[in-house]
């Protein structure tokens, strides 16, 4: 299970990544949120059982026991407000993206790389 889900993390960064790296900017936005759900996935796996056994029901005083075999509750918090923030990441994102398609009227990230595209006998008296 423990190499599945490896795998799984492994695939979600590494789509992350192929996305971010193209030239479409919704691409990017959707590669920025499947390599943060991976990085997500990852951060939740690391606080997993530590036994095989279910969580118990804790009578008074049995606390020993919840002890060996309870979830860890940090990366489950670390979880929860990294999902809160990538939300708020992206809505800001496509945001963006819709001014950068109403402002210059593309979306490819490499028309994108000059603020002002200048002709090439301008570019000449600039340098």
């Amino acid at each position: 299970m423990q190499g599945l889900l490896a795998f799984v993390v492994g695939v979600l960064v590494a789509g992350g990544a192929s996305l971010i790296l193209s030239r479409d900017f919704y691409r990017v936005v959707l590669g920025v949120m499947v390599m943060s759900n991976g990085v997500n996935l990852f951060i939740l796996a690391s606080g997993r059982l530590r036994g095989e056994r279910t969580p118990p029901i804790v009578e008074a005083g049995g606390v020993a026991e919840l002890v060996e075999y309870a979830v860890e509750p940090l990366p489950q918090a670390l979880v929860l407000t990294a999902i809160v923030i990538t939300f708020g990441v992206a809505a800001f994102l496509l945001s963006l993206v819709g001014a950068a398609e109403r402002a210059i009227g593309t979306l490819d990230v490499e028309s994108m790389r000059l603020a002002e595209p200048v002709e090439e006998g301008e570019r000449a008296r600039m340098i």
